[in-house]
């Protein structure tokens, strides 16, 4: 798969009329931020796939098929603190998914990979959530956040005796055991799009 069929890097959240990576002057310093947020996700989910971790390697598999078939797209435009999930609307109805790289995402995970890893499996694991159908409704996006904290939970049980910042000790005790089968469900398909 060529990373720039994975992801499509958007400028802001107006998804109707968007600045595509792709279309960018490739010198202009907002695509080459959005070019590297766009690689780090991509080789974040790669490597995250392919760990000796069943829930993790399951999760991160799934949400690679959910990028590459854009049903959740890569996104860089408002200034945010860390990578997010989002939902904007769409014309006419419905809802775009966003993984939404903050603009100092590629410092942020220089400084702190472990930290950026556990966001792209929390957030991945709402992008899952969202194809799925089950951010909507009544407690969707509070059951989302538990699966979201459980998996976390999950990655950080997997780096082992390494440090952890005050986030990642709530998010431990949270889920001292890690990811929560009770949280589990049957994912749907993968649908192809054109």
């Amino acid at each position: 798969m060529e990373q720039k069929t994975i992801l499509e890097v958007l400028a802001a959240l107006n998804c109707e009329n968007p600045r595509l990576l792709t279309n960018m002057d490739p010198n202009d310093p907002f695509a080459k931020k959005a070019k590297t947020a766009e690689s780090l996700f991509t080789g974040s989910v790669l490597a995250l796939k392919s760990v000796d971790n069943s829930a993790i390697n399951s999760l991160m598999s799934y949400v690679w098929d959910v990028f590459h078939h854009r049903h959740v797209l890569m996104a860089m435009g408002p200034d945010i603190p860390s990578l997010s999930f989002a939902l904007t609307g769409k014309k006419g109805g419905g809802f775009q998914a966003l993984m939404l790289a903050p603009r100092n995402w590629d410092e942020m995970f220089q400084s702190d990979p472990r930290m950026q890893l556990g966001a792209v499996i929390a957030n991945g694991s709402q992008a899952a959530d969202y194809y799925n159908g089950l951010i909507d409704g009544p407690g969707g996006m509070r059951d989302a956040q538990k699966r979201a904290n459980s998996y976390e939970a999950e990655y950080l049980l997997m780096l082992g005796d390494h440090p952890l910042n005050e986030y990642q000790k709530s998010i431990l005790a949270l889920y001292p055991k890690g990811w929560d089968p009770i949280l589990g469900y049957v994912r749907k398909p993968i649908v192809a799009t054109s």
